[in-house]
């Protein structure tokens, strides 16, 4: 590994050094992306506050290796602070002597590193016939013995490490809550003394503990005043990740799978950049790890490992099954597929929302909402809202499963480490959906949970508020009943924007759009088109009386269907289209003789143009079975619940909507009165 004096490190191994060089601290907890390559860089932008950003390229040895973090801490260690011994202990292996690499008796038990352990044991009485002990207590109790001293050689003082891996399984988050064995409370204490203790504290001596997830050890042993400092191994950013892929590109020890011109650009630095890009939230390992299986597969294919290629479809495969795994379930990576041109009708809200995507992409962070709720019936257009607004604005989209069933053992820990992982992955779009009853109220939570539920409704209501995540997260909510919404959840929503069920005009878009739609959720499969005199050149597409889907849009419209529904209807629609095209059962031995041999394919029958008459056909066919009664009584709830009138929609010309109206403004009590009568069944 290169000298740090000529590259730029990771920023948490600049802040132990800086930590440590102050005698801030002694103890360190090293968590989360601990099963990565570490990658230094040559060359840095500087952010202000002590922060940088790396740029550059990767330096690395002359044998193209990438330490793992593991290694690169060892490095640090014995190179960086000059420790002369590196003392390791795991459940697994127990106590372990480590010395600098390349001297004369660093791969025996003979080295001055052995003699002092042994010293160690028999001036703490721990001498066995193994010379080290096998328990806990007694392990560290040797440790923090050598950990006291001062160890000097020829006048300098050259320190000692204690590096314990997989804390976790040593001290267990539940010792904050009183539980574990005495092993474990004893091992805690040992831990605890470390971090304040004035004899370890003088010495130059350092202890680093590691763990995956934080949350998994005691809050405690890391709190503020505790003596003990946690550093954040964060997933590598975009600069690092296509400083990495352009090393492996490049690289002649390990093959690299090409990467697809049609998904990633023409030239190599294009290339580098669109994977860099595409693999938001992943590790390092886990794109060298893409390409390997992309090479094995192609092996298996051709014979040879020349040739093989990478394609989008993989990386977002590979990506949603490392998100989910490092989100503990939590998260699940959306691929957005439709935009704006896909959303029939909802006109008042796609012109807000895009002049919203241009901050986004831009620069104005002030000016990007941090929460928009959407609220209303179901079936109404809130997820492909969150869907088109993560594709226009290029952001990440994740999906947060509900945290209720969570709420037992490990939660707050995993919701801490998903909260943490988000800052990872922007800019993101979280989409929250149904979020009463994901995320609940403060005045609610499951018998028994011990306040573990409005703690972390609390912990989400910080999460959203936070001003340094502006601009980079975006929550989106989706919600039927806005009315169950805590109030302190409803004032971190920016603009709560209300669905209805559509009228006939914006039906008329809806039917327009659909084709589109079920071609984008088909992965381009198949291919859906209207006939000319539904999409004749010269008839207006305006929703209007004019408008060739008219007359089936005032009928969705009575009906009270929703823009899924609608979709349910056309995709009805194609079916008659389909079956009347192919006409009637071919007789049985006509059917014999036509069917192609077993080893033939049969191309599928392209899709024949849906005609007005299936579509009227369709609705005919059509029974509703939501209770419109609901959908008006939700509707009415999302607009009392908007807090803008500039993204209120046109309400239907229908009731119970004209009886909220007082010269076309909304009353607030005419507003309340319906809902409240709409609560009753509609009874006066």
């Amino acid at each position: 590994m290169a000298s740090p004096a000529r590259t730029v490190p990771p920023s948490w191994r600049d802040d132990l050094l800086t930590l440590y060089q102050g005698r801030i601290a002694r103890q360190f907890v090293i968590h989360f992306n601990l099963n990565d390559v570490v990658i230094d860089m040559d060359g840095r932008r500087d952010l202000g506050h002590g922060q940088y950003e790396r740029r550059g390229k990767v330096v690395f040895d002359p044998d193209g290796q990438l330490p793992t973090l593991r290694e690169y801490l060892r490095t640090f260690l014995f190179d960086t602070l000059r420790c002369h011994a590196l003392y390791t202990y795991s459940l697994a292996d127990g106590l372990g002597v480590e010395e600098p690499p390349g001297g004369p008796d660093s791969a025996s038990r003979n080295g001055p590193a052995w003699g002092l352990l042994r010293e160690a044991a028999s001036a703490t009485h721990q001498a066995s016939g193994s010379d080290l002990p096998e328990s806990l207590p007694d392990s560290l109790r040797l440790l923090g013995h050598l950990l006291r001293q001062r160890h000097a050689d020829g006048g300098v003082e050259t320190p000692v490490a204690v590096l314990v891996d997989y804390v976790e399984k040593l001290i267990p988050y539940s010792l904050d809550d009183g539980g574990g064995d005495r092993e474990q409370l004893q091992a805690m204490e040992v831990l605890q003394r470390w971090a304040v203790d004035p004899l370890v504290r003088r010495q130059n001596n350092v202890i680093v503990l590691l763990t995956d997830n934080l949350g998994q050890i005691p809050a405690s042993l890391h709190a503020e005043g505790s003596g003990c400092r946690a550093l954040r191994v964060p997933l590598p950013t975009e600069h690092e990740r296509e400083a990495f892929v352009r090393f492996k590109m490049a690289g002649t020890k390990s093959p690299f799978a090409g990467l697809d011109p049609a998904d990633f650009g023409p030239t190599a630095g294009e290339r580098a950049n669109g994977l860099a890009r595409a693999t938001q939230g992943m590790r390092l390992n886990d794109i060298d790890n893409i390409s390997r299986r992309a090479i094995v597969e192609h092996r298996k294919e051709t014979g040879d490992t020349s040739g093989a290629f990478l394609r989008r479809a993989d990386v977002q495969r590979a990506k949603s099954h490392a998100i989910e795994a490092q989100s503990a379930g939590l998260l699940e990576i959306v691929p957005p597929v439709r935009g704006f041109p896909e959303i029939g009708g909802l006109k008042t809200i796609k012109d807000y929302l895009e002049s919203r995507v241009e901050h986004m992409r831009g620069l104005h962070r002030t000016l990007v909402p941090s929460g928009l709720l959407l609220a209303g019936p179901p079936g109404t257009g809130k997820t492909i809202i969150a869907e088109a607004l993560a594709k226009e604005s290029g952001f990440n989209l994740v999906k947060m499963r509900s945290i209720q069933d969570r709420w037992v053992g490990s939660s707050e820990r995993n919701l801490e480490m998903v909260l943490s992982l988000l800052n990872d992955l922007h800019p993101v779009v979280v989409f929250v959906d149904e979020i009463d009853q994901a995320v609940g109220r403060r005045d609610t939570g499951q018998s028994g949970d011990s306040g573990v539920g409005a703690r972390m409704f609390g912990r989400i209501l910080e999460a959203m508020s936070d001003p340094e995540t502006r601009g980079k997260i975006l929550w989106v909510a989706a919600t039927n009943r806005a009315d169950l919404l805590d109030d302190a959840m409803l004032r971190r929503f920016d603009r709560v924007l209300p669905l209805l069920t559509p009228d006939a005009a914006e039906s008329c878009h809806i039917f327009a759009t659909m084709p589109r739609t079920i071609e984008r959720q088909s992965a381009e499969d198949m291919r859906l088109s209207y006939g000319e005199e539904l999409a004749r050149p010269g008839r207006p597409l305006d929703g209007t009386p004019a408008d060739p889907f008219w007359p089936v849009a005032v009928r969705t419209s009575e009906l009270g269907l929703t823009g899924a529904a609608i979709e349910i209807v056309v995709r009805r629609a194609i079916e008659l289209a389909y079956e009347e095209a192919a006409g009637p059962p071919a007789a049985a031995d006509d059917a014999q003789a036509a069917t192609p041999p077993d080893d033939a394919e049969t191309p599928p029958r392209p899709l024949p143009h849906v005609l007005s008459c299936h579509l009227v056909k369709a609705l005919d066919d059509f029974k509703p079975n939501h209770d419109r009664r609901t959908y008006d009584h939700q509707s009415l709830l999302a607009v009392r619940a908007c807090n803008f009138r500039s993204v209120l929609p046109r309400l239907p010309d229908r009731d119970p909507y004209r009886r909220i109206l007082i010269d076309d403004e909304i009353d607030p009590g005419k507003l309340d009165a319906e809902i409240a009568r709409l609560a009753r069944g509609g009874q006066p």
